[in-house]
């Protein structure tokens, strides 16, 4: 089962963009459900794993990587009152993942960074496009001969 869930991290579903949210979140609950009865103990490359499907793997995986460390850092930060896992057991894990807190870090600011640069290519290619639409629209065009021409009969005082 562990396998399945490491072929499911490094290659995903389907495409991002084709693949429903429910599917998703359950593929990352069971990868983090998984993780929180085998990792550190009987899965002790869970986290390499998952770390090296985020950087090696398509935008699918990555979003299933910080998907299920979502969960599963959820699930042992959660309050004693509604805690899924027992102190000992929260304990184990979140010592074994602290280890890697630096890559996390890394890759979790290298992916907003990309996201964040994509973000402003598209907007700046929008804002872009409705410009263009605009001074090509002939009421556009229309208002801006108005307008010139009203400047210039208030300029020669007519």
């Amino acid at each position: 089962l562990r396998n399945h869930a490491a072929t499911l991290l490094t290659c995903g579903t389907k495409p991002l963009e084709l693949e429903t949210f429910h599917i998703k979140e359950g593929v990352a609950r069971l990868i983090s459900s998984l993780a929180e009865a085998a990792f550190p103990d009987a899965w002790p490359s869970f986290m390499d794993g998952l770390l090296s499907a985020w950087q090696n793997s398509g935008e699918a995986s990555a979003e299933l990587c910080m998907m299920t460390l979502r969960n599963l850092a959820e699930d042992c930060t959660d309050s004693n009152f509604n805690a899924k896992l027992t102190a000992l057991r929260r304990n184990g894990i979140m010592k074994a993942a602290s280890v890697h807190n630096d890559v996390m870090l890394n890759l979790t600011f290298s992916y907003m960074g990309l996201n964040f640069q994509a973000y402003r290519q598209a907007n700046d290619e929008m804002a872009g496009a409705a410009a263009a639409g605009m001074t090509m629209s002939p009421q556009y065009q229309e208002a801006t001969v108005r307008a010139q021409r009203a400047g210039l009969l208030l300029r020669a005082g007519l």
